[in-house]
């Protein structure tokens, strides 16, 4: 049997072949006249070979290893992450959760970055402040307001919130029920989200991650008693470190000053170090960076860029068939005389001069005149600055065309799809997973524009300008996931031949955000996975998972998500129950 480097891979020598070898080779070495040494344990041979064949399995074991850190499917540790270098790679680090959260304090109150530690109630998992925040009374996340004085009617309390005065007629009775008067009054106006609590009333923005100002009166009747501002708050441990909203509201490090901190938004996650598997898979993607022009060369360059954690790219480069459900979008940069777009077969082009200075009035012109002509097979709405179309009643097919006049104006109409369907002709649309800022913005614009076919154009909402080799400056777009707000709801029955733990419930919710928050774009939502997170809990018998998109209607199937949808996933809407505790 051949041993070593051999045409079907590497055949080590294990130590049984080794000790047979060496009683071969001395057998042939010290036999003389054909009579045979003794080789048996107790001899000196014997315990001769039993002294050197273990090493040599261990030069053996070594052959292979070296023989196999050639290869990334069979290297491991430090031998794999030095294949990955020759394409350029690294193995990714563990990340940090960060969340905003929210710091109650006396104005002026100086709170230090990298000095400031909260935690998460339950968990104890600390975070800490990594920028310097000065609370100031402006720009609050929130505001605790208190009633001093009861008002009755012709007399009105005043609160105005970003500039904008509610006047609130005094309700009479007790200051407590003035507060509770305010606080039905200020969430009717849709302007911010109040509560109360005896003779206070607390403000937050209707956007968790938006802030605001305020002011009160009359003087003396209401007071601000607290302000709140954000601050950004990183986890000291790296990793999948969770802090779901209303959670993270421990102090560890006093400040004089602050009275309280709160988290208004889950956390967003931290990813755990790249684990080898991953590593190897990330490998493959790769290999398709050598191309250039295609999806999969586009696709594999952007998520080469640290902030991108997903992305998706689909190409048309050709269709001219039957249009089910599609958009026209306005691109603005001043006014056109007239846009022009042409429906169906007949060549017929409908145009509409001068129609508004806006994006919206635009669009919602085009709109008009597409459901006023008679026999036009698609039916338009208007919203902000898109038109969507749909198939008219009874039509089966329609191909839709859009250019401006005069040609080269800056401002015109794009045609694009929705819902998961073709892009427009000759075309290819990417949809990047990433934080919003405009740095990543261009990074990802300039791929594109390195990477994309000749003469194919990029499309999407979001617009980065590059620059060629030539110096001109070229525009390219791209898309976000459009977010699929998933809501799950967990029915558990209890097996009583274990011990369901106190929290258990809350436990199976967290472990169920962090697998929905590890979807990329374009993943499906596929209920049995989350088996996993609820298993993982001793004491459960059975589980009935169901997952809806509006929070009524739920079912107990999987859920498409196509190319350009994200499926999120918030704490607010999981919901785990069935066993009490």
């Amino acid at each position: 049997m051949a041993f070593g480097v051999t045409t079907g891979g590497f055949v080590i020598k294990r130590l049984p072949d080794i000790v047979a070898s060496l009683v071969t080779r001395l057998q042939a070495k010290f036999g003389l006249l054909g009579m045979t040494i003794n080789v048996q344990p107790d001899s000196v041979f014997g315990q001769l070979i039993a002294a050197l064949a273990p090493e040599f399995s261990d030069v053996w074991q070594s052959l292979e290893a070296s023989y196999l850190s050639m290869y990334p499917d069979s290297a491991e540790g430090y031998q794999l992450y030095q294949v990955g270098s020759i394409n350029g790679l690294e193995p990714l680090p563990a990340t940090q959760s960060i969340v905003e959260g929210v710091i109650w304090a006396e104005v002026g109150t100086d709170i230090h970055a990298d000095e400031f530690y909260i935690s998460v109630e339950e968990t104890d998992e600390q975070f800490l402040l990594i920028e310097q925040v000065i609370i100031q009374d402006v720009n609050l996340a929130a505001c605790r307001i208190s009633v001093q004085e009861v008002l009755t009617d012709p007399d009105a309390y005043e609160i105005t919130i970003n500039g904008s005065l509610t006047s609130i007629l005094g309700p009479g009775g007790t200051v407590e029920q003035c507060a509770e008067f305010i606080s039905d009054t200020m969430n009717a106006t849709g302007d911010i989200i109040a509560s109360f609590e005896g003779q206070y009333v607390t403000f937050k923005p209707v956007d968790s991650a938006s802030t605001f100002t305020i002011a009160v009166g009359p003087v003396g009747d209401l007071i601000i008693e607290e302000i709140a501002n954000f601050g950004t708050f990183e986890a000291v441990n790296a990793g999948v470190v969770i802090a779901l909203t209303g959670t993270l509201t421990q102090i560890e490090t006093p400040v004089v000053g602050v009275t309280a901190v709160e988290n208004l938004v889950d956390a967003t996650v931290g990813e755990a170090a790249e684990t080898e598997q991953e590593f190897r898979a990330r490998r493959l993607i790769s290999l398709a960076l050598a191309g250039a022009g295609t999806d999969a060369a586009i696709r594999a360059h952007i998520l080469e860029i640290p902030e991108v954690t997903g992305c998706s790219v689909t190409s048309n480069r050709g269709y001219t068939g039957p249009v089910t459900n599609c958009l026209i979008r306005v691109l603005f940069n001043g006014v056109a005389t007239a846009y022009n777009w042409r429906i169906d077969a007949d060549d017929q082009t409908y145009a509409e001069t001068d129609p508004g200075a806006t994006t919206a009035e635009i669009a919602t012109a085009i709109a008009v005149v597409i459901n006023g002509t008679v026999g036009c097979p698609v039916v338009a709405e208007a919203v902000d600055d898109v038109v969507y179309l749909t198939l008219a009643t009874g039509e089966t097919t329609a191909t839709v065309f859009t250019y401006t006049t005069p040609i080269g104006i800056l401002c015109g109409l794009r045609l694009e799809t929705t819902l998961g369907l073709d892009s427009a002709a000759h075309s290819f649309h990417v949809v990047v997973q990433a934080v919003d800022t405009p740095a990543v913005n261009q990074a990802i614009g300039d791929i594109i524009w390195l990477y994309q076919a000749s003469g194919i154009p990029s499309t999407g909402a979001v617009e980065v300008t590059v620059v060629d080799v030539e110096g001109n400056e070229q525009t390219v777009y791209f898309d976000r996931p459009t977010a699929t707000p998933v809501y799950i709801r967990v029915t558990l029955t209890e097996n009583t031949e274990e011990t369901f733990p106190t929290g258990g419930e809350a436990a199976i919710a967290a472990a169920i955000l962090e697998a929905g928050n590890a979807l990329q774009v374009g993943e499906d939502v596929v209920l049995g996975k989350f088996n996993l997170q609820i298993f993982a809990v001793p004491g459960v018998a059975t589980a009935v998972i169901e997952q809806s998109v509006n929070g009524t209607d739920y079912f107990t199937t999987n859920l498409a998500i196509d190319s350009t949808h994200l499926a999120t996933f918030d704490s607010a809407r999981i919901s785990v129950s069935g066993i009490e505790t």
